[in-house]
Formats: C-alpha cells, structure tokens, sequence
C-alpha cells in the first residue's frame, strides 16, 4: 500500500490507456448500452445518486488516509496510472473531470463548439488539500445537476470528441459523467477496503487482497 515504482507518475500527463479486451468492451458494449436505455433525466439522477455515494465514502476515511496513496490491482474501466492514487487524488480527479463535462454540455447546447478537445493532462490530479477536495466534491454535487436542469440551452445537435469514446452528443456526454463516477466510487471502495484490512493485519493482508470484484462493492 505504498507508491508503486512501476506505474506511471499522475503527472507526466502520459495516456497508458485501458487493457485491450477492456477498451473494446467499454466503446462497444457497457457505455454504449447505458447510453442507449438511460434517458437524460435518469442519468441526472444517477449522477446524484452516485456522487452522494461518494461523498459517504469519503467520510470512512481518517484525515491520514484520505491522502494515503495505495496501490490496487487493475479495475474495470480505471487506467494503468490511476491505480496508485490516494482517496483526495481520486476525488480531485473527479471534480476537473466533473466540472470539464458541465462546461461542454453547456457549450453543445448552445450549437456551440467547446474551445478545447478533452485534455487528458489537464485532469489529473494537482495536490488538492483533504478539505479543499471534498468542499469541491461537495460544490459538483451541487452545480452539475443545477446546471444540466436549468442552465442548458435548447440545441440537442453537436458533438465533441473524447480521447477514448470518440464523438460525444450532448446526452452522451452527460452519462460519460455517470459512467466517470462508478469507476472512481468503486475504486475509493478498493483502496479504503485494503487500508482497513491493512490495519487489521499489520499490513500483509492489505497487499494480499485479491483483485476487486462487484461483490466486494454493496453498493454496485
């Protein structure tokens, strides 16, 4: 449960990617298929639902832990270099990436073209302090449902390209930031499960812990 040499460093900016059998399943089954069966006003309740989850998960952590980085094991839909982050990485993580969404959602309502493509670099995480990132957690919870409910324009036409989905549409996009939030609560789930069992057994069991599964979430 310490910095791992062999991942890549969350600042170099550097894409690793998903696993090959991962990637495909993403772009043409699991975002596909909740695009297609989720309308814009369920995903928005999602998108609640699940940052709320994450917010309780933040509060399972001591001050300590929540900037501890831990090392789990390839997840489904979490890339190479996210694997070695702390609990105040992941969710600073979220917030750019949540907030980046809402700003192009804004855009491709309005027919407008967002000024930038999605950058990748600019989403990782800076340093946030442990209370600055969960008042900012807190602040996106609060604004992005806000913001697709009352301050989206009337055009539904547009897209804007994302590095591993290709061309969104102003829906997709939208359930892109629902899909975005399970990956990440599961993995807050994952590093807060190894810090626990970490202490419990001096630390042994947290490096022995088999690969996360859907089971070992309650809240999947």
């Amino acid at each position: 449960m310490s910095d791992s040499g062999h991942l890549p460093s969350e600042s170099d900016g550097t894409a690793s990617g998903l696993p090959r059998i991962q990637d495909f399943v993403a772009r043409n089954v699991t975002f596909p298929a909740y695009c297609r069966t989720t309308s814009f006003d369920r995903a928005t309740r999602d998108f609640q639902v699940e940052i709320r989850r994450i917010e309780e998960l933040c509060g399972m952590f001591s001050p300590d832990d929540f900037v501890r980085r831990v090392t789990i094991p390839p997840m489904l839909g979490l890339e190479d270099d996210e694997r070695d982050w702390s609990a105040a990485m992941v969710v600073e993580h979220v917030v750019l990436v949540g907030e980046s969404i809402g700003g192009t959602l804004v855009f491709l309502s309005r027919g407008q073209t967002p000024p930038a493509a999605f950058d990748r670099k600019a989403m990782r995480p800076r340093g946030a302090r442990g209370v600055e990132t969960v008042s900012a957690l807190r602040a996106l919870a609060r604004d992005y449902p806000r913001l697709v409910q009352t301050e989206l324009g009337p055009t539904t036409g547009g897209v804007c390209p994302h590095p591993l989905f290709g061309d969104l549409d102003l829906h997709r996009w939208h359930c892109l930031s629902v899909a975005h939030l399970r990956v990440h609560r599961r993995q807050l789930h994952e590093i807060r499960r190894r810090i626990t069992a970490g202490a419990r057994t001096g630390g042994l069991l947290g490096v022995l812990l088999p690969t996360a599964t859907p089971d070992l979430d309650p809240q999947t």
